[in-house]
């Protein structure tokens, strides 16, 4: 594998800000500790993200494609534009309409490619966003359910390293982009739960 400098750059810093994070924390900053372990889980998505320079070949590229058609016909979710050959409505890989997955995160990948451009990283940067407001969800769900701050910035913070939900973030295993908005939507949910 060959790591540009750019990728290097953003992972050294990833790192440092999730040690920093830990400092902070054990000298009683926790607000401090909170930023930069959102930002060290911010830059170890993207450094995630950027190490396929390419759409992986099964569900990203179905994702991605779908959203794309999404930025013109926001509604209407088309995994062909213009089907050029006849088609079966019942197999999702096959259809011109495309229902195989809810639309929320698709609209996401839309919206960051109308603004970011059409390119991989763009198609990643919703669930980038997403891996790196999760921990302090975490944090927060566990320090209300257990009163223990220690145990839930730890908790935070071995959400923000696992090495799943950052293959989710650069969409390198099935289900990827739409697993990381479910994960996201439900967390936040039981977030606002356990907040009121």
């Amino acid at each position: 594998m060959n790591l540009e400098f750019a990728q290097i750059f953003v992972l050294i810093t990833a790192l440092v800000s999730i040690v920093l994070s830990i400092v902070f924390f054990e000298k009683g900053k926790t607000k401090l500790s909170l930023l930069l372990m959102v930002l060290g889980s911010l830059g170890l998505g993207l450094f995630f993200a950027m190490l396929d320079p390419f759409l992986n070949i099964w569900d990203e590229s179905y994702h991605a494609l779908v959203a794309k058609n999404l930025i013109d016909h926001p509604i209407t979710p088309m995994l062909y534009k213009t089907p050029l050959l006849d088609y079966d409505y019942r197999l999702w890989t096959d259809n011109y309409i495309w229902i195989h997955k809810q639309p929320l995160f698709l609209w996401q990948i839309a919206l960051s490619m109308k603004i970011f451009g059409i390119n991989e990283l763009s198609v990643r940067i919703p669930d980038i966003i997403m891996h790196a407001i999760i921990p302090v969800m975490i944090y927060r769900v566990a320090k209300i359910s257990t009163g223990d701050a220690r145990l839930s910035f730890f908790s935070a913070i071995f959400f923000a390293v696992a090495f799943y939900p950052l293959e989710l973030v650069a969409g390198a295993l099935p289900t990827d982009h739409n697993d990381t908005a479910f994960l996201f939507y439900v967390f936040a949910g039981f977030g606002a739960w356990f907040e009121y």
